[in-house]
């Protein structure tokens, strides 16, 4: 069986911008099944792993399908390659990959999560800010093609009051672990294990 042409990028397509992205679409993302959901029935806490919050992999639904999720690419060559315009497309022949077992999937409407606002407070032990640290971030999606599937998109967290300064200035893990508690929170919150009949 080879692997779907449907999910690959064509010459003609390109990286879309923020503002092209449609925010009544749903994400998709493949959990271990055993993981999926609390004793109350909603997405567990443990569904996704803490260092996976601040750059959340999912497929887009529509086009992709539920099921599309649980191919995993292990081509050491292509599995981690983004593509964008110009990049080599792999043949379907040439793409091995696996149906996952024992996964469950969620979905999240991206109107949901775009621009999501959040704050944190911790302290920086970088010189340049040895403070008590406030500070906003908002969650954005973004497209980030695959070359074994267009349909790829991510979590990006940025700080608006930090614009020009990166993440890894507030120095190793003093922020993270307030984002990924609060983006914890929010996935639990709008989170679905179906999807409305009319996508």
């Amino acid at each position: 069986m080879y692997y779907p042409k449907r999910l690959l990028p064509k010459p003609d397509y390109k990286v879309l911008s923020r503002e092209e992205i449609n925010c009544n679409h749903f994400l998709c993302r493949r959990v271990d099944i055993n993981l999926l959901k609390d004793e109350t029935g909603k997405l567990s806490p443990n569904a996704v792993d803490d260092v996976e919050y601040l750059r959340l992999s999912t497929n887009i639904i529509p086009p992709t399908l539920p099921e599309d999720i649980h191919l995993i690419v292990t081509s050491d060559r292509i599995k981690t390659k983004y593509w964008e315009a110009g990049s080599q497309i792999p043949k379907c022949k040439d793409i091995e990959f696996i149906r996952s077992e024992n996964t469950g999937h969620f979905f999240f409407k991206i109107e949901h999560i775009q621009e999501f606002k959040g704050t944190i407070k911790f302290t920086s032990k970088k010189k340049e800010f040895n403070a008590l640290v406030s500070t906003d971030f908002i969650s954005r999606i973004v497209h980030k093609p695959m070359v074994y599937i267009y349909y790829h998109y991510e979590s990006l967290i940025e700080f608006p009051e930090f614009e020009n300064v990166p993440a890894k200035s507030f120095g190793k893990n003093t922020y993270k672990a307030a984002i990924t508690h609060i983006l914890r929170d929010r996935l639990i919150e709008i989170a679905v294990f179906s999807l409305p009949s009319a996508v």
